[in-house]
């Protein structure tokens, strides 16, 4: 028998719980399992800057204060309030011809970037509404999402090509130096022999040892009237060197089909288009599942957790925030509104987590003050 004194530590033992906000509905105790699932909370109150955009929301970013920021398909602007201070100034970009903004990032030596996927640019802001190219090349298939290693000498990038049905040309894979602006592809051949289709989300290891992105396939639905179904929906995964920006092949790292079938989950030939994909310090990734109303994070290909959305009905972004970088922030078109992307809402939604993102960390190195903002203490 055990006494009242010790009876209460044993169950904390025993227990293994998220300490910041966001309920676990089921927990092992003993051998991992792939049935946790979180629930994420309406951020529209911390997050209500979510009201600018419109359902063509994505390209979540933070800086180093934790402020979050995303795009729509014509603006770039942060999630915070107005009265916020310490924040890198809105830019519409409507006047701008060819125009289908995708992609933010925050850095220490390069300023704010900003994918335009249409206009096969990337551009620089250093926060006073103000921007210039970049980079800016025909060699892109389309500047889709981008991450960079923590010194920030290799800009990595992922392009795609949107059709009812996809084919490997469809993808890209590369890497830009930073300073040169030298653009080094994955080559054609090495992708299509990895059989990657429509690349999208992009992160690397905390350690900056690999790098992930998410590859999806579309194929033609025997309903005309219907949407593309969606096939080969996978995790592939680069080893990185250490200099330069010859990646090699690729090796396939989740079947997201087979992790969501663990779930119960097997009707997943609808538009999953597994989008946005970040990493937190842990090494943990998370991917964006736009037709489930889930996030997934994975640990390893042989577990996995979800995190349903509480408002966002098709999830394309995430990001984590916060003033300790330990909010997931996720972005994408409201629940209950089916109208098309441009006429839609943009909502937001979070979950605290035991951990914190890897951009922000980075964007935090050697900085031992604290950043000023103020936020929701969990």
């Amino acid at each position: 028998m055990f006494s009242k004194t010790l009876l209460p530590l044993l169950v904390l033992a025993l227990s293994i719980t998220e300490p910041v906000s966001g309920a676990v509905v089921r927990r092992s105790k003993c051998k991992p399992k792939s049935n946790i699932i979180h629930q994420a909370v309406d951020g529209s109150g911390m997050y209500e800057g979510i009201t600018k955009l419109n359902g063509w929301v994505e390209g979540a970013s933070v800086d180093v204060h934790g402020n979050i920021y995303a795009v729509d398909n014509q603006t770039f602007t942060s999630l915070y309030p107005s009265k916020t201070t310490k924040v890198v100034t809105a830019i519409d970009f409507s006047g701008n011809k060819d125009t289908h903004l995708a992609a933010s990032r925050h850095t220490r030596t390069l300023g704010t970037l900003i994918g335009n996927a249409n206009g096969k640019v990337i551009y620089t802001t250093k926060g006073d509404g103000k921007y210039e190219n970049f980079i800016k090349s025909d060699e892109f298939l389309q500047p889709n999402d981008f991450t960079l290693d923590e010194d920030e000498k290799r800009l990595f990038f992922t392009g795609q090509k949107w059709d009812k049905v996809s084919f490997k040309e469809h993808g890209e894979v590369g890497c830009i130096d930073t300073k040169t602006k030298k653009i080094t592809k994955v080559p054609r051949a090495v992708l299509d022999k990895a059989n990657t289709y429509r690349i999208n989300g992009i992160d690397l290891s905390p350690d900056d040892k690999y790098l992930y992105v998410t590859s999806e396939r579309n194929i033609a639905n025997p309903d005309p009237t219907g949407e593309p179904l969606c096939t080969e929906q996978k995790i592939y995964r680069f080893n990185v060197p250490k200099e330069g920006c010859d990646l090699g092949a690729p090796t396939e790292w989740v079947d997201l089909n087979k992790a969501l079938a663990q779930h119960g989950i097997v009707d997943t030939k609808k538009k999953m288009d597994p989008d946005g994909l970040r990493t937190d310090d842990k090494g943990r990734v998370y991917v964006a599942l736009n037709a489930f109303g889930m996030v997934m994070r994975i640990t390893g290909p042989e577990f996995n957790e979800i995190i349903k959305t509480k408002t966002v009905a098709n999830p394309s972004n995430l990001e984590f925030g916060h003033p300790e970088g330990n909010h997931v922030v996720i972005i994408g078109r409201c629940s209950g509104d089916s109208t098309s992307p441009l006429h839609s809402k943009a909502c937001v939604d979070y979950l605290g987590i035991n951990g914190v993102g890897r951009a922000y960390k980075n964007l935090n190195k050697g900085n031992k003050a604290g950043n000023g903002i103020e936020g929701k203490k969990d």
